[in-house]
């Protein structure tokens, strides 16, 4: 999945280089508008709205995806006793982890309206979001590799395989 996410990247970002004209990349950076709206805007015209509908469309399966993973990560902790046993309730009637659902609420409210109001909207947003949420992803990332690793080298070492357990996680 990062081999495809990072030519993903690739693809898109050849594709803004070519939107702006390769003697103009400078605009990217000091563009006040996201640069694919200001593609959208000269390339599309009125298609841009589809671009905009993209975006918001993006958002929210996001915010979705994020909460989600959250919830089920505060309530799997909480299940196996590293955080309170009270994340681990499990609502009667929707079978959901409530308490984790309103944890995850209560942060990224907190968050969100705090740092909005502390950094302003724009920087709060790719300074929690972009800055504090990678680094904090990137420590788990690399924690998981090192424990397939360590798993596999101590517990299950009959199994082990240097490609599958030390080249790729490496």
């Amino acid at each position: 999945s990062i081999t495809i996410i990072g030519f993903f990247l690739v693809f898109v970002f050849w594709g803004v280089i070519s939107g702006f004209g390769a003697n103009n990349v400078g605009d990217i950076a000091t563009s006040e508008v996201l640069p694919a709206l200001v593609l959208a805007n000269r390339l599309w015209g009125a298609g841009t709205l589809i671009i905009l509908f993209a975006f918001l469309n993006s958002v929210f399966a996001v915010m979705i995806a994020v909460s989600n993973v959250s919830t089920r990560m505060w309530y799997g902790m909480a299940r196996s006793g590293s955080f309170p046993k009270a994340l681990a309730k499990i609502d009667p009637v929707h079978k959901t982890p409530i308490n984790a659902i309103l944890l995850q609420m209560c942060i990224s409210w907190v968050l969100a309206v705090g740092g909005g109001i502390v950094f302003a909207p724009d920087v709060a947003f790719f300074f929690i979001d972009g800055l504090i949420l990678v680094l904090g992803v990137t420590v788990v990332y690399l924690m998981a590799n090192l424990a397939v690793f360590l798993f596999y080298w101590r517990e299950k070492r009959a199994e082990f395989n240097w490609l599958l357990h030390a080249v790729f996680p490496l």
